[in-house]
């Protein structure tokens, strides 16, 4: 009996010890790659080396998140690029079918799949098909920083607790820079076109849709949206009859 104790109080604390290795290694991801480039706040992290297009990319970033009140003072923010389906796999877990993932905890990294910097392109899972002309790699970029600059306003219990339409609302919202039709995609989910149905299309245009009226159309500002309690489902009856 003692033996079987002891034997499980090593593998409790061997499995302790994995996962705080694994929690270091998303917030110090850093080692496992060979090349960066820095603009300003911004560093970028990449398997390969990196062009000189990273500034163009991260310029548009920047460009991005100043919609973002969160991002005044331009807090630090690291960026990993993961050409190596193994190393995005590794550092997203569960997420790895995402375009990119941000930890709550872990609020000042952004990890994305691969992607070609000097076309300011992200590929899908496949490796080879791109994300389509309205969603850069500069898009997933902010998308994926506007979720830490998040965590870091609400603290990460806060940002971990928020309502998937409001969080990935706001980070589509900060991501397009003002790409965004408002009455195209009010028409389209009047009418339920799938692809304002995230989980047919694997967008986020139907969050956008309901943060957008919130922010733009009815004066609320980013902290507001964030903490308040919003009826969802109310907020789309009124758009249906808008």
């Amino acid at each position: 009996m003692r033996k079987m104790i002891r034997s499980l109080k090593y593998l409790i604390l061997g499995l302790a010890g994995l996962a705080a290795g694994y929690l270091l290694l998303i917030c110090f991801p850093q080692p496992l790659f060979a090349y960066s480039h820095s603009r300003e706040n911004l560093t970028l992290y990449c398997d390969d080396p990196i062009p000189p297009q990273a500034d163009q990319v991260l310029s548009d970033v920047q460009r991005r998140l100043d919609r973002c009140p969160f991002y005044a003072g331009h807090p630090r923010q690291n960026i990993f690029l993961c050409d190596h389906s193994w190393r995005y796999e590794l550092l997203t877990n569960l997420h790895s079918n995402a375009g990119g993932n941000a930890y709550f905890f872990a609020p000042q990294n952004a990890f994305l799949r691969k992607a070609d910097i000097t076309q300011n392109v992200l590929f899908r899972k496949d490796g080879q098909t791109p994300s389509g002309p309205d969603r850069p790699l500069s898009y997933f970029i902010a998308h994926e920083v506007t979720h830490g600059l998040t965590a870091r306003f609400l603290g990460p219990l806060a940002a971990w607790r928020l309502p998937a339409w409001k969080a990935e609302g706001y980070a589509d919202y900060v991501g397009k820079g003002g790409d965004f039709d408002f009455r195209k995609n009010l028409e389209l989910f009047k009418k339920g076109d799938p692809s304002l149905d995230p989980h047919a299309s694997g967008l986020y245009l139907r969050y956008h849709l309901l943060v957008a009226e919130l922010l733009d159309r009815r004066g609320m500002t980013p902290a507001e949206l964030l903490t308040r309690v919003i009826d969802r489902e109310e907020l789309e009856r009124e758009l249906h009859a808008d």
